[in-house]
């Protein structure tokens, strides 16, 4: 290589840095070969739920819940859920609304032959117990006995070292944001 060609080389690349030098990316503007951070500082770092949900297709959730019913009465501990769960999806359209995010909610009224289902909430199909990590447990509940006219238990929810009967709102909000696999806003 000649000493000028070496020169001119030397030259074009020092000119190439320089234009970079006091911009915030190693790209030229509209040019997104490479990224504004190193993998090191963006290990670890948190998005938004509006930023999760542009990068991903789930605009939707879908809350189902079960529980047994005679008429239009039902056991105190599934009143009480579904009082948590009208809460709950009150707050999770008001924190999801400007990401977009569609929220569908039904009912299933179950007889007593399903009164095991009771109680039981799904998330995009997915059990609660099962997106945080709870497990379930039946245990008596006089309420049910009550409309079914026998003794009867009814699904109660484990989380942690806690036991729920009706579930709390907190469980169904963090339940819905482990659905959509985005990270639960926090409330300040």
């Amino acid at each position: 290589m000649k000493s000028d060609d070496t020169g001119n080389r030397n030259e074009l690349i020092n000119s190439i840095i320089k234009s970079f030098k006091g911009t915030s990316s190693c790209c030229p503007p509209g040019n997104s070969c490479c990224c504004t951070e190193s993998k090191a500082e963006s290990v670890g770092k948190k998005r938004s739920a509006s930023e999760d949900l542009r990068n991903t297709s789930i605009k939707r959730l879908d809350i189902e819940w079960k529980h047994f019913a005679v008429g239009n009465a039902t056991c105190e501990r599934c009143g009480k859920t579904g009082e948590a769960l009208q809460v709950a999806v009150e707050e999770l359209r008001q924190e999801l609304i400007s990401s977009g995010v569609t929220i569908n909610f039904s009912e299933v009224s179950l007889d007593k032959t399903r009164i095991a289902e009771s109680n039981e909430i799904r998330m995009n199909g997915v059990l609660l117990e099962d997106l945080l990590a709870a497990t379930v447990t039946s245990t008596e509940c006089p309420s049910c006995g009550t409309l079914a006219g026998e003794s009867a238990c009814c699904r109660a929810t484990e989380i942690g070292n806690e036991r729920y009967e009706e579930v709390p709102v907190w469980a169904i909000k963090k339940a819905a944001y482990m659905a959509l696999d985005i990270e639960m806003q926090s409330e300040e």
